[in-house]
């Protein structure tokens, strides 16, 4: 996007339609595995393109060099030790972030990302949302049209509080960030919740998605859960945010 472009860019805010299905599934495929700054792109960058990684790769050449230079001995049975303690490295390291995507695409034909509208109850005949759990996109208006460049959904069925409720799927494309898109989705999630009688909203997210934790902090979320996990060599953090919704004595 060019300059003027940006400055004259209108987001309006609007419920999700079923017709919009295969923009959102587009739209959170770009922002969770190949867009700029994604999630999976992320873990790639931070665990297979690191100086130690580098190494183990270095490492593995030089075993298959040896391996192949000495038939027998002792170092031969070196270059073997540099080589399965490299493909041990790569495969602790890629699985995990493998799986991430993996699941990513999954979720495309399993829960939510599947059915947006059966899952967040939304009325096809009158686009509207019945109910707590609610959908919303962001579009875009351009010169070619308009584009949906964010979402986000409110599920109230993730527990059984009835007076809470889950933020998910919050995406926002990256070629449109910067324009408060993900704010004003918030905004209207939080107003929906309110109308409807929620007490609480919580979210989940993780150390990928850092930039996303401090727009929510700054916003009034509060980190109620920090947790350390490890799958195989890649260690991450987990946090659970809350907002209160009404004043609590």
């Amino acid at each position: 996007m060019g300059a003027h472009e940006q400055e004259s860019l209108k987001i309006s805010i609007r419920v999700f339609r079923p017709e919009d299905l295969q923009d959102v599934q587009k739209l959170y495929i770009e922002t969770r595995i190949h867009g700029s700054g994604s999630p999976f792109r992320l873990a790639v960058r931070r665990h297979l393109l690191t100086p130690l990684s580098y190494g183990f790769y270095s490492l593995f050449f030089i075993g298959i060099w040896i391996f192949l230079r000495n038939p027998s001995g002792c170092l031969r049975v070196l270059g073997t030790v540099f080589i399965v303690s490299s493909v041990v490295f790569v495969i602790g390291t890629g699985f995990p972030i493998g799986m991430f995507a993996y699941f990513g695409f999954r979720s495309l034909y399993r829960g939510d990302m599947k059915d947006v509208a059966t899952h967040y109850r939304v009325r096809e005949s009158q686009r509207e949302i019945a109910g707590g759990s609610s959908f919303w996109v962001a579009e875009a208006e351009m010169a070619g049209g308009r584009k949906i460049v964010g979402c986000v959904g409110l599920d109230c069925f993730s527990n059984d509080d009835s007076t809470e409720g889950e933020l998910k799927r919050m995406f926002v494309s990256p070629a449109f960030r910067g324009h408060g898109i993900a704010t004003k989705l918030m905004q209207a999630l939080l107003e929906h919740a309110r109308k409807h009688g929620l007490k609480h909203v919580y979210l989940q997210t993780t150390w990928l998605n850092d930039k996303a934790v401090v727009m929510y902090k700054k916003t009034g979320w509060q980190m109620v859960k920090k947790q350390t996990f490890r799958a195989g060599f890649v260690k991450g953090e987990g946090y659970d945010f809350r907002m209160n919704l009404v004043n609590e004595s």
